[in-house]
């Protein structure tokens, strides 16, 4: 079984994703979920298998199957879905392994019950499923370290403008992971402009892909967001729980997954990454700037 790969049209095919479709599509209607149809028309005109089904947005419809399949999911485990929304995907885990044991983190509540096209968390939403909810920014989840057997992120990373922000949110994911964990992540991948990297999710987290990993880019693109041609990429990551020998004398033992620690990369400010680009800019006004202390954390 392959555990990471890129979306692929052919993929909804798999009776696994029909099946699973079928019953997020119930729960859209049932929670009374934005309607996506018209969005779709315009993103996946090429794509009958997502034009002929849900109501929800097109590539959920290969993103939520491939995160459920992977995760194992059962009663009783404790499950967190970073920037959640209000999803058929969130109350799909709430049915599956328990209200009370579904914690979801959105730094977008909507208090009041007007319908919220793509983003937010509606009051009513929560209420309606009895999940837990916090409010939280990604790079900083209110959670204790290792609560979570499963922790979510489903196409929020490519929409966070600030890298600062999305690297230390992966390190965040990782923080709040119990050891053998798995950290399930979908984002939007694309040929001609570099958003995400495989290799940005592994540097961040520090966790171990589980089983295979496919990179092989389809033949045909997945979306058409304004006329750029997207993908999409989902990955499982796995949080060690066993140790390694640190030495060749097999005196000293650590965990493995703090094998990976010396790799962590510096985490750019967004007052650095704003320095870097003045530089190029012009040079004489950063040094002004730099005076008065306006790139000051």
């Amino acid at each position: 079984m392959i555990h990471s790969k890129f979306a692929e049209i052919s993929d909804l095919n798999n009776q696994q994703f029909i099946d699973l479709n079928k019953q997020l599509q119930e729960l859209n209607i049932k929670y009374s979920l934005p309607n996506h149809t018209q969005l779709n028309k315009e993103r996946f005109n090429n794509n009958p298998l997502i034009l002929n089904t849900g109501t929800y947005y097109g590539s959920r419809m290969w993103e939520y199957p491939f995160a459920i399949i992977n995760a194992d999911l059962s009663v009783g485990q404790k499950v967190a879905d970073i920037g959640c929304g209000s999803t058929p995907f969130i109350a799909y885990l709430s049915k599956v392994t328990g209200a009370g044991n579904v914690t979801g983190f959105d730094n977008d509540f909507l208090k009041t019950d007007s319908t919220h096209f793509a983003f937010g968390v509606r009051k009513k939403f929560i209420e309606d499923t009895g999940i837990n909810f916090t409010f939280s920014n990604i790079d900083a989840i209110d959670a204790l370290d290792e609560t979570f057997d499963k922790v979510f992120c489903i196409s929020v990373l490519e929409h966070i403008l600030e890298p600062a922000v999305w690297q230390k949110g992966l390190m965040e994911m990782a923080r709040i992971l119990k050891p053998g964990g798995k950290l399930i992540l979908t984002f939007d991948v694309c040929l001609t402009n570099k958003i995400i990297s495989i290799g940005d999710i592994l540097n961040y987290t520090n966790l171990i892909p589980e089983g295979k990993v496919d990179m092989n880019w389809p033949e045909k693109r997945f979306v058409n967001v304004d006329g750029d041609a997207m993908d999409v990429f989902g990955i499982v990551l796995t949080k060690p729980n066993d140790q390694i020998y640190a030495d060749t004398n097999n005196s000293k033992q650590i965990k493995k997954q703090h094998a990976f620690k010396k790799y962590i990369p510096e985490i750019i400010s967004t007052q650095q990454l704003q320095l870097i680009k003045d530089i190029k800019k012009n040079k004489l006004r950063t040094i002004i700037k730099m005076l008065f202390n306006k790139y000051k954390e």
